[in-house]
């Protein structure tokens, strides 16, 4: 065989089965442990990452995580993460079915009754009907508190609604407790440079409002870099920039801060991919 085909092929095998993000199997097991639902995902669990399920719109992490409990042997979630590793759901109650990804499809290779399932949208299935059964999605639970820390901060009266918000979970300062990077895209927030973004420091009784700054699109990715004990930030206004912490904040203005370097962001892990549809 031709070595250049040989190469090719080998390349492409690596993009299938490598997760969007870049982390490995022990990362996507550790994102479930802390952000899934309590109980869902035990450390004791096994834990399989399979091929990515990617359409032209969207992408998803797929992670089988097969489990025993007092009662039943042999049960499966299927847990859903994006393509920036963020955990969306799962689908509980599994049997443990022979799965495999093709294309944007699931198939259960030895379920007698509705073996495949297909990702047509920027969302995973609503409901999966398998081997004669309906497994409902279950979303991803919100942080406790994020969502009243958020209102407190902006002034929001207990009985109206939150700005709509995408967020991600990242210990910024190695305490142990991770903070929420929240960007807030409801119109508001918004303008023709981006939006608010803001950072609610993790505690143990919740979070707590640290740090905001303007004009912020995403893709906002972390570095390993710090400064004052907190880990770096790159966002995108008017250009990737790196924002840093200043021992007090970070900065209110993004599209003033240095340009981020190639190195810089080869090397971040992305938080917040994209805004959501």
């Amino acid at each position: 065989m031709n070595m250049k085909i040989l190469i090719f092929i080998l390349l492409l095998v690596t993009l299938v089965v490598t997760p969007c993000f870049g982390a490995d199997l022990s990362e996507l097991r550790n994102v479930l442990i802390k952000t899934g639902r309590q109980g869902y995902f035990p450390s004791h669990a096994t834990y399989k990452v399979l091929p990515d399920i990617c359409k032209k719109d969207s992408c998803f992490i797929i992670v089988t995580v097969d489990y025993e409990t007092e009662t039943l042997k042999g049960m499966r979630r299927i847990a859903i993460l994006s393509a920036a590793g963020k955990y969306i759901g799962c689908y509980s109650g599994f049997d443990e079915l022979p799965l495999d990804v093709e294309g944007n499809k699931l198939k259960f290779k030895k379920s007698e009754f509705g073996d495949t399932v297909e990702f047509q949208g920027i969302e995973p299935p609503k409901s999966m009907w398998v081997d004669g059964m309906i497994y409902k999605f279950e979303p991803a639970q919100e942080p406790l508190g994020l969502t009243t820390a958020i209102k407190q901060h902006l002034k929001i009266s207990a009985d109206s609604s939150a700005p709509k918000f995408q967020y991600s979970l990242f210990d910024l300062n190695g305490d142990g407790h991770d903070e929420a990077i929240v960007l807030i895209t409801d119109d508001e927030y918004c303008g023709s440079g981006g939006c608010t973004l803001e950072i609610y420091r993790g505690t143990t009784h919740g979070f707590k409002f640290l740090s905001g700054s303007t004009i912020t699109k995403p893709p906002i990715r972390v570095l390993e870099e710090h400064s004052h004990g907190w880990k770096s930030l790159i966002v995108y206004s008017y250009g990737n920039v790196v924002l840093k912490f200043n021992g007090n904040k970070y900065a209110l203005n993004p599209s003033v801060q240095s340009k981020a370097t190639v190195k810089q962001l080869s090397s971040a892990k992305i938080l917040i991919e994209s805004y959501e549809k």
